[in-house]
């Protein structure tokens, strides 16, 4: 029978881990430490919100874009080619 293992994390993607987890930890901590109510003008009206709202907000949605934007960029490399 063949041992099939995954292959061990190269150094890079081991710096990589312990850097998205201790900006994850800095997110949350941040928007917990930041719940005053303040106004946020979104684009298509005005709210009064817990500033918590905002920041989990703008961190999903960096995250989102994060993934989305390298492999949109690698797909339209490859229709190029």
């Amino acid at each position: 029978m063949s041992d099939e293992r995954r292959p061990a994390q190269t150094r890079k993607q081991q710096v990589r881990s312990v850097v998205a987890m201790a900006a994850g930890v800095y997110v949350v901590l941040f928007a917990v430490l930041n719940t005053q109510r303040v106004t946020i003008h979104w684009v298509f009206g005005t709210s009064h919100t817990p500033l918590i709202v905002a920041i989990v907000i703008s961190a999903l949605l960096g995250f989102v874009l994060g993934l989305a934007v390298p492999r949109l960029r690698e797909r339209s490399f490859k229709r190029r080619s």
